[in-house]
């Protein structure tokens, strides 16, 4: 029995995700670790979908973030001069390896309906790059038809835009002051204003499947369906019929609206001695920019944190991660849900003495209790530390002497000993749902730097 799911199953998916993520009651933190190495080589191993991957990464998390910042993501595609762009196709799912949208040098994004081809049918590369914030669709002098959907804002840029993704999202109206107006950024605006004016369910490209033969003139184009106002045209070369395409009045695409299906029917031409066969291309049935996380079958979700030096001490400097992973309502070591914006998750060892200094990521081992574990941060009483299946899980006791492999020399307190599992009221690394978990090569925090730390979530 062959199967699938839909592209709506997976918005659906999707966008119960992002309803999650808005709600009062849900809170999402993107969290790091793993300070030491991952092998000799030091070289990323490939996530497991397994229990241990995820005590693994709770077992070596360092600090979490808020994740506040979230959007649906597509794969990023620049407008290029001399590139082959493809047309909306109703056929197609996902993203083709020929692009069907692009977005040009100031953030604004379009959706080819049209792509330019010769006489024969052969298919042009884009010479002028569409421009302007037209609500109707627009063809531009090298023969392609595009359709303005959005601009991609200032803030949105800066937390979702990266070197393979760009931002894409629906515009909700923010009725706070009760007017039912707008209250958000010019691109909102801009952005409200094209969803408005959507014309539904059109009739956006016509595909030949035969082109016939013995046609002595162009025939004429029928769009037969339940819809109104598309029209089309054909063009003849050799005999056959090379390409149909929608007809464009003042470089406006008529497209018509309403259709729920249609077929192409041809007359004329001649005497054909083969009929030419065509189908027709149904744009989304609210419209071209009515939803352009449907126009451009966006199916991921980006979560974005900005973690600054040592976020007010949550965070370590001068140490390393190597795992990044998303965590849904996370609490602290007493069960109460976790709400700051940023906490540690370390264990931390209290000390009564300190002779020398301890490194961070070194390996720590009591000297009387044999215990071992790696060092995340340290200053003048104390050690944060993790312990993981190698290190084993035996505890630190109390006025201990304890060493480290780079030299480190101190001895624990002798009243509160600490030690264990102790999380020192901050995040527990064992609580919440995780979600995410990725592998990565080391990268070192210094207290000048800003992580620009991004999480997709794929269906």
């Amino acid at each position: 029995m062959a199967a699938i799911i839909t592209q709506n199953t997976k918005k659906l998916f999707m966008s119960q995700l992002q309803a999650d993520a808005d709600s009062a009651a849900t809170k999402y933190y993107i969290g790091i670790g793993k300070s030491e190495d991952w092998n000799d080589s030091d070289t990323a191993t490939t996530p497991q979908i397994t229990e241990r991957e995820e005590r693994d990464f709770r077992l070596s998390m360092q600090s979490a973030k808020l994740a506040a910042d979230y959007s649906f993501v597509i794969p990023r595609v620049n407008w290029s001069s001399g590139t082959v762009y493809g047309e909306y196709d109703d056929s197609i799912v996902s993203h083709p390896a020929t692009p069907y949208y692009a977005m040009i040098d100031n953030n604004q994004v379009y959706v080819c309906l049209r792509q330019s081809r010769g006489a024969g049918g052969v298919a042009n590369a884009s010479t002028v790059a569409p421009s302007g914030t037209s609500q109707i669709p627009f063809t531009t002098s090298d023969g392609y038809a595009w359709k303005f959907l959005y601009t991609v804002g200032v803030i949105d840029n800066t937390n979702f835009t990266s070197a393979n993704f760009i931002p894409v999202k629906k515009v909700r109206i923010l009725d706070s002051d009760g007017s039912g107006n707008i209250t958000s950024t010019s691109t909102d605006v801009q952005q409200k204003t094209v969803q408005d004016s959507a014309v539904a369910s059109p009739i956006c490209g016509i595909d030949l499947t035969n082109g016939g033969a013995g046609y002595s003139s162009a025939p004429s184009v029928t769009i037969v369906g339940n819809g109104s106002g598309a029209t089309a045209s054909a063009t003849v070369s050799g005999g056959a019929v090379t390409k149909v395409v929608i007809d464009d009045s003042a470089s406006t695409l008529k497209m018509g609206t309403g259709y729920d299906y249609a077929h192409i029917a041809f007359s004329g031409g001649g005497s054909p001695t083969t009929s030419a066969a065509a189908r027709v291309r149904i744009g989304p049935k609210a419209g071209f920019g009515a939803d352009a996380r449907d126009d451009l079958r966006a199916k991921s979700m980006m979560f974005n944190i900005q973690p600054a030096g040592t976020e007010d001490g949550e965070f370590h400097v001068g140490t390393s991660f190597r795992q990044i992973g998303l965590l849904k309502n996370p609490t602290d070591s007493a069960g109460t849900a976790y709400s700051s914006t940023s906490g540690n998750a370390l264990r931390r060892l209290k000390l009564h003495q300190k002779t020398s200094n301890f490194t961070q990521g070194s390996l720590l081992t009591g000297g009387t209790s044999g215990a071992k574990a790696y060092v995340g941060d340290t200053d003048s009483d104390e050690i944060w530390y993790h312990q993981n299946e190698d290190t084993l899980f035996t505890p630190f006791q109390a006025a201990e002497a304890v060493t480290d492999a780079a030299g480190g020399i101190g001895i624990t307190d002798s009243a509160t000993g600490v030690g264990g599992f102790n999380n020192g009221g901050a995040i527990d690394p064992f609580s919440g749902d995780l979600l995410y978990i990725e592998n990565r090569a080391k990268v070192i925090r210094s207290t000048d730097q800003t992580e620009d730390i991004k999480v997709i979530i794929e269906v």
